[in-house]
């Protein structure tokens, strides 16, 4: 079975910003803190990789919404969802939304 890293941007829209905020989203998901130099806190931890579900999402969606707060602050967390395979594994789902006094066409 084929494994997927795609991210998908639901809940906000906005033309070439969705690029961007794809962009940068995808790079903060798939970096690892400490591993940026210049940029030590970009990335996530790795904490949450070695505990069970539903743990690991809640660990995963606060630290999300943290370094979001931190490095893409036009948008906020609306939701982390996960729907868990028969392989263990699960398919996140990440809302996001623009944040307060945001204009997506600037």
């Amino acid at each position: 079975m084929e494994q997927s890293n795609k991210i998908e941007i639901i809940g906000i829209d906005g033309g070439k910003e969705i690029a961007r905020i794809h962009s940068q989203l995808r790079s903060l998901i798939i970096s690892t803190e400490r591993t940026i130099p210049g940029s030590r806190r970009f990335g996530l931890s790795d904490e949450f990789i070695d505990v069970l579900s539903p743990d690991a999402v809640n660990r995963f969606a606060i630290e999300l919404e943290e370094k979001v707060d931190e490095f893409i602050p036009e948008i906020s967390i609306a939701g982390v969802y996960a729907e868990p395979d028969m392989n263990g594994t699960a398919k996140m789902q990440i809302y996001v939304e623009w944040r307060n006094g945001y204009d997506s066409r600037n």
